[in-house]
């Protein structure tokens, strides 16, 4: 339970030094990504520490962009 506590601490602290400064500059696209990433790495590290088996976030990533890097390089041959 503590280390769930000390994720949500981290991720406060970080949403209080960067919100302030999109605040100020209105920028309400940079505030809604950020605050979606936010809470897309909140809930990945609290599962992450309750110790539930996620798949790699780097083959998510894989898995959405080599179709479409596939289909580039076909059509730039």
């Amino acid at each position: 339970m503590g280390k769930i506590i000390a994720w949500i601490l981290c991720l406060i602290i970080l949403g209080l030094l960067d919100l302030p400064n999109m605040w100020r500059k209105k920028d309400r696209y940079e505030m809604g990504m950020f605050g979606a990433l936010l809470v897309v790495g909140v809930v990945y590290g609290i599962l992450s520490t309750l110790g539930i088996p996620l798949p790699d976030p780097n083959q998510l990533v894989r898995d959405f962009f080599e179709p479409l890097g596939k289909r580039l390089m076909k059509s730039a041959v």
